[in-house]
């Protein structure tokens, strides 16, 4: 499993609002991250939107290591995530 600022990475769309997040807190654009990880900005911008069939690991890990990201396993939790509610009754 990653993690991004404690929350857990389950799904390529959580990875991709993760990877959005560290680039944008790093002041990065999507071709200065493509460049810096040796990926076309397509590929970011796909990534950041959570489509990526096909996921390349390799990608994802020079693209991790652009954003001094590390990649770490562990047990699923099976808990489910929290229900913000807020979110829930906002119209």
């Amino acid at each position: 499993m990653i993690t991004y600022m404690g929350i857990a990475i389950r799904t390529t769309r959580d990875l991709g609002v993760a990877v959005n997040a560290a680039r944008t807190a790093l002041g990065m654009t999507q071709a200065e991250l493509a460049e810096r990880a040796q990926v076309s900005r397509r590929w970011i911008v796909a990534l950041e939107r959570g489509f990526t069939p096909g996921l390349d690991f390799t990608r994802v890990m020079k693209t991790l290591y652009a954003l001094d990201l590390q990649f770490e396993a562990a047990p699923y939790d099976h808990t489910p995530p929290p229900v913000d509610l807020d979110a829930l009754t906002e119209w």
